[in-house]
């Protein structure tokens, strides 16, 4: 029984794997430089990279929730997970998707690292790199 003004909320998220390359295919991250600042490149993404703090964060926070993504620490200090959404524990940064994700859905791609130094496999995290961002629309 439910009392008057309550809400029975039920949630059922269906959490889907994708590889980077399902990722950029269905999604499609926004590229260029929105926020007037000089951004850096990462990694795979490039410059869809949207740093966690200032005017990018700001920017980021702006948009439809459903269209942002969270580059988070993955377990060993050498991988990174891309979940859909807005997250703060343990962020490095954003990206948003020109397609959003759909209710009731949450993804992620997992992004080993570099665990023989070789540097050809996962993704390779630059903040210092920088890259010159054209606004792409």
């Amino acid at each position: 029984m439910t009392r008057p003004g309550i809400v029975n909320i039920t949630l059922a998220i269906t959490d889907t794997e994708l590889t980077e390359e399902e990722f950029f295919a269905r999604f499609k991250p926004m590229r260029g430089n929105h926020t007037g600042d000089r951004s850096y490149g990462t990694g795979v993404f490039g410059d869809c990279y949207f740093e966690d703090h200032g005017k990018d964060e700001k920017y980021v926070l702006g948009q439809d929730l459903n269209r942002i993504w969270t580059l988070v620490d993955g377990e060993k200090a050498s991988d990174v997970v891309l979940l859909s959404g807005f997250h703060l524990v343990n962020r490095c940064g954003y990206l948003i998707a020109t397609e959003p994700v759909e209710p009731g859905h949450s993804y992620f791609v997992n992004l080993p690292g570099d665990d023989d130094g070789d540097g050809d496999d996962g993704v390779d995290i630059d903040p210092l790199k920088p890259n010159n961002l054209e606004p792409v629309t």
